[in-house]
């Protein structure tokens, strides 16, 4: 997820809180480039603080 986010995540995160929800979020990485990452960690710390502010 960053600012080219097609699917609304952020906005769908915001909906289902919005609605009661306050379970965990998980990431579905569909990305090639993130499957070829050695150590995806640190792409998903990054778009986990791209979300935070958003929410």
């Amino acid at each position: 997820m960053d600012e080219k986010d097609r699917e609304d995540n952020v906005g769908q995160i915001r909906a289902l809180r919005s609605l009661g929800y306050a379970g965990p979020l998980s990431f579905e990485p569909f990305s090639p480039a993130v499957h070829t990452l050695e150590d995806p960690a640190p792409a998903l710390a990054d778009r986990i603080a791209f979300i935070r502010p958003r929410l």
